[in-house]
């Protein structure tokens, strides 16, 4: 069910994963360059809307957008591991739930 709190989470969960892979432990884990381009202008892109707008911007985007946030999400939160409240700010349960949404708006 989307609310205020879920679109928090997906401003958390998105947020923390992509500074993890762009700017944390995970910065140099990318092999294919355009894929880290990819999200670096994705980061760009989202990085001033404010945590109750962010399902309405996840909505709008393309479906290739949402499945490479996905993607995204999924590899912080394997990265991050037993850390994921410490790393990525939600709990698991939290996490997962907004992973479900992106992934069900990507086609996946």
């Amino acid at each position: 069910m989307e609310t205020p709190e879920t679109s928090f989470h997906a401003w958390v969960l998105t947020g923390n994963a992509l500074n993890l892979l762009l700017r944390g432990v995970a910065a140099d884990a990318f092999a294919n360059a355009a894929v880290r381009e990819h999200l670096m202008r994705l980061d760009e892109d989202l990085k001033d809307f404010p945590p109750d707008e962010m399902l309405t911007r996840l909505h709008a985007l393309p479906k290739e957008n949402k499945k490479l946030l996905a993607t995204a999400c999924r590899q912080a939160m394997t990265l991050a591991g037993e850390n994921v409240e410490v790393m990525l700010g939600l709990t698991l349960e939290e996490a997962e739930a907004v992973l479900r949404l992106l992934e069900h708006e990507s086609g996946r």
